[in-house]
């Protein structure tokens, strides 16, 4: 008899769980239904190249800073985005593989010039471990190009010994990254 009353009662839990269970799913669901907002997304790949990237026979006399454009090493180069490409936020780096010590110095200079922007720092931070970024938060459109000249250069200051950076070596590569970004106002600074 007791093994009836177990039986029975087991029978009931189980009905009423499978019940609570059931009801507590659809009122779940309706709820989430009622909040939930339409999302979309675009799928597909960023296809950004970089042409004509090596930094090659880098000759850096000491000029004056104002005649960089004459007188600087000198690479042009250009990032092509495809037209199969999102359109992406990009940043250009120098990945140094070889740097003489006496150039990581606020007077070895660069200057990167494009029709839309000039962009400059130095090479006080420069290592061979890791890329140096000098430009960031490139926006570029689905099959687009933008050209960019890039000069190097060793600043001349008349009151500083400058020798030892003369006879130096600075071997490079220039490189791009880039990630998706809808439009314009969504590549902007990670500071």
């Amino acid at each position: 008899m007791k093994e009836k009353y177990l039986i029975l009662y087991s029978l009931l839990v189980i009905l009423f769980i499978g019940t609570f269970s059931v009801s507590l799913s659809y009122f779940g669901t309706k709820v989430n239904r009622e909040n939930v907002s339409p999302t979309s997304f675009k799928t597909g790949k960023v296809d950004v190249k970089i042409i004509d990237n090596k930094l090659e026979d880098v000759v850096l006399p000491p000029i004056y800073d104002r005649d960089y454009s004459k007188s600087a090493y000198k690479k042009d180069f250009t990032i092509v985005s495809s037209e199969e490409s999102l359109n992406s936020c990009a940043s250009i780096y120098l990945d140094i593989s070889e740097i003489s010590d006496s150039l990581k110095s606020e007077y070895l200079k660069y200057k990167l010039v494009s029709k839309d922007n000039i962009v400059e720092g130095n090479f006080k931070n420069a290592n061979d471990i890791d890329n140096m970024v000098i430009a960031e938060n490139i926006f570029l459109e689905k099959n687009t190009s933008n050209k960019y000249n890039l000069y190097i250069w060793i600043s001349y200051d008349e009151n500083v010994d400058q020798m030892d950076m003369l006879n130096t070596k600075l071997v490079a590569r220039v490189g791009v990254k880039s990630y998706d970004s809808e439009d314009i106002s969504l590549c902007v600074k990670n500071n």
